[in-house]
């Protein structure tokens, strides 16, 4: 996985059907092959819906794997990379313990220096897209 600029934003659709602004800020960590990065999304009135931060990188077993706080769990929560090309990159997490039942996938789709990032989640059942903002880099 590689970005090739820091800044990101663009226009999306939440689990709500609200349009919103998504601004994605990523950074590469010093001498490993990872990235911190933070979104959110803001819908047109100013209002904050949604906020994040995490890194992107490989455990000590050489796995990929996508750590995130997002505002709306009561925890950090581990993605797994389970499918990947140049063009997509997906990353999927079921729940245990406080968080059982609850399974997400965050997915990048690249083209070109842009990407899309689609956000799978359900209480219960199969993730399915709920929200999805298409990233345009700024810088």
């Amino acid at each position: 996985m590689q970005f090739n600029f820091r800044q990101y934003r663009g226009e999306g659709i939440n689990h709500e059907d609200q349009t919103f602004i998504g601004r994605f800020k990523v950074a590469p960590v010093a001498k490993i092959q990872a990235f911190n990065y933070r979104y959110t999304a803001t819908l047109g009135d100013g209002n904050l819906v949604h906020e994040e931060a995490g890194l992107i990188g490989q455990n000590e077993n050489g796995q990929w794997i996508l750590v995130s706080q997002m505002d709306e769990l009561p925890c950090v929560v581990t993605h797994g990379l389970v499918n990947h090309s140049a063009q997509e990159w997906k990353f999927a997490y079921r729940g245990q313990g406080s968080m059982a039942g609850f399974n997400s996938e965050l997915v990048f789709l690249f083209s070109g220096d842009e990407f899309k990032l689609v956000h799978r989640w359900d209480m219960g059942q199969p993730a399915s897209d709920k929200s999805w903002c298409h990233l345009i880099p700024l810088d």
